[in-house]
């Protein structure tokens, strides 16, 4: 092919890629204002943050000084367009019934903003149990009603599964085992139990579990393998990191399957697992 030939193909592929390539590949991505400062202590923890479809976002985020000290947990509600800069962004506090409270998550649904924080104990109460609360924010960023406590003593992760609201889970270290149970609206615990895994793990470090567009969901975790002990359990050859998927109906699809093809690290020092789903099904 000479070389006249060989330039032509190449722009008429470049200029078919642009068309009928993903479109996300081919958006151009603009600021739409000025970075702004946000109010926060200087020991702020990362925040959460959760938008709308017409562009309406909540960000909630705790610090020094407002969670411990306070117990309440800072936000900010913007309208489409908005920044921190306006004037007119909605800007609040919610209060935890009990503990420090830490920000896990902020969901967006089609009644308002979900946000959704666990408890600390605070300096006095070195020992107190775990807490897990949801505090609503109806479409223009208003608390609505008190926070709801999630699950019960013993829960250990909370997550809101699109389509099928909220789930608690808990490890069960005599049995080798992870369980989830479904939560009511008043966030206690309904219907039986679900053993998310079939093969055992121990001195688990991370769970998540993420909704997918037909109401199943999966669940993913990272633990050590049986036998390994918990002083040895930062050892990558003893880790595990598995996966589950489960239909709408809360019955297992398939078998948990291994997410990795090397050993994934020390599971004590690894992050939260952050899991996500695509828009459509599967």
């Amino acid at each position: 092919m000479n070389k006249p030939r060989f330039a032509l193909l190449l722009l008429l592929a470049s200029s078919w890629l642009g068309v009928a390539g993903h479109p996300a590949l081919a958006a151009q991505l603009v600021p739409l204002g000025f970075e702004e400062e946000m109010y926060a202590d200087v020991f702020a923890n990362p925040p959460a943050v959760a938008a709308q479809p017409d562009g309406s976002s909540v960000v909630a985020w705790d610090d020094d000084t407002s969670s411990v000290f306070e117990g309440t947990i800072p936000y900010a509600h913007f309208r489409p367009g908005q920044g921190p800069e306006d004037s007119n962004a909605g800007w609040g506090w919610l209060e935890s019934p009990a503990g420090v409270p830490d920000v896990d998550a902020v969901t967006a649904g089609q009644q308002g903003y979900d946000v959704i924080w666990h408890t600390r104990p605070e300096y006095e109460e070195e020992g107190a149990p775990t807490r897990f609360y949801r505090g609503h924010l109806n479409l223009r960023g208003v608390p609505v009603g008190k926070p709801v406590r999630l699950g019960g003593t013993g829960t250990e992760w909370v997550w809101q599964v699109r389509g099928n609201g909220f789930m608690a889970g808990w490890p069960l270290p005599g049995k080798h085992g992870l369980v989830a149970r479904r939560l009511a609206a008043s966030g206690q615990p309904t219907g039986s139990e679900l053993r998310l895994n079939s093969r055992p793990v121990d001195h688990l470090a991370g769970v998540s579990v993420v909704g997918l567009a037909d109401s199943s969901f999966v669940a993913v975790w990272l633990g050590a393998a049986l036998g390994v002990p918990e002083e040895r359990s930062c050892a990558p050859a003893g880790s595990l990191l598995r996966a589950s998927p489960w239909g709408p109906t809360s019955t297992s699809i398939r078998s948990p399957w291994g997410c990795s093809t090397c050993p994934p690290g020390p599971p004590s020092r690894s992050p939260p697992l952050p899991v996500e789903a695509s828009p459509s099904p599967g």
